[in-house]
């Protein structure tokens, strides 16, 4: 699937390259089932934004898609995660979890967390 979101994510594209949906290969992305669109970035690169404006595209398409903000998560979980580089990968690793359960239970959703760099 990562291919074919190579040219949706385009960074400084005003419209983030959301006409990608339009053309050729849109079908790969709206009405095909269960996907996950894993948007991986620093602190403040956008990926919040980014993902808002994606699940409100795809919903204007009519799919049902969910977003999972990492910030979000860490508050869902409850347990003071960190944001150092073994925080981030708690967080990154519990987010894949749910997105797997989802994804087998046929939700599309896009995540959005912190990435696992230092």
């Amino acid at each position: 699937m990562m291919a074919t979101l190579s040219g949706l994510i385009k960074a400084g594209q005003p419209d983030y390259g959301f006409r990608a949906l339009e053309g050729e290969g849109y079908g790969y992305l709206v009405g095909w089932g269960a996907m996950v669109i894993w948007i991986v970035g620093l602190s403040g690169a956008g990926k919040t934004t980014l993902g808002r404006h994606l699940v409100r595209h795809l919903r204007d398409k009519g799919e049902t898609v969910l977003f999972l903000d990492g910030d979000v998560m860490r508050e869902v979980w409850g347990d003071n995660l960190g944001h150092d580089i073994e925080g981030r990968r708690l967080n990154a690793h519990r987010i894949s979890h749910l997105c797997r359960i989802l994804d087998d239970q046929g939700v599309c959703l896009t995540s959005a967390p912190l990435g696992q760099i230092e």
